[in-house]
């Protein structure tokens, strides 16, 4: 279990063990002892680490299964909802959040279709990028394809001599 709190910790979520005992009401030294194994975690613990990172127990416990949880959109925002009620009142999350509350249906409206123009361009962005790698990955098989022919007509030549 250990190795997996120090890689939920460091590769996914991209903590410090301070910035992630904080969330968990932990301190540095007690993530380092769960992480050296000199210390084993409690129930409460892993129960504060699934909670506020959406990691499956089972995961943590036994290395099985998925590392985060499956969450339905009610529970994405309720989590969200958790998360930016602990944030400080200044932080951007809870600001930005706060201005979308006040937004009216034309505002959502209007929202909405800068949100879907962005995806139309990032859409067709992608597709770009799709084609242009192709092009390049044919030109490399076709040019090397080329390079073998011209050494095989090489090779034969000097035989026949």
């Amino acid at each position: 279990m250990k190795d997996r709190i120090k890689y939920l910790r460091k590769d996914l979520l991209k903590m410090s063990m301070e910035a992630f005992g904080g969330k968990i009401g932990l301190s540095k030294a007690a993530i380092s002892s769960f992480e050296s194994g000199k210390n084993g975690m409690s129930d409460m613990a892993v129960k504060s680490i699934c909670r506020e990172f959406g990691v499956s127990e089972i995961w943590i416990r036994s290395g099985v299964g998925n590392v985060f949880c499956d969450m339905s959109s009610e529970e994405e925002l309720q989590r969200l909802a958790d998360r930016i009620m602990v944030d400080t009142p200044d932080s951007f999350r809870r600001r930005f959040i706060s201005v979308l509350a006040k937004l009216n249906d034309d505002q959502w409206a209007a929202l909405a279709e800068i949100s879907d123009m962005l995806a139309k361009e990032n859409d067709e962005r992608s597709l770009a990028d799709l084609e242009k790698d192709a092009e390049e990955e044919y030109i490399k098989k076709s040019s090397g394809s080329a390079r073998s022919t011209d050494t095989n007509v090489l090779n034969s030549t000097e035989d026949a001599m």
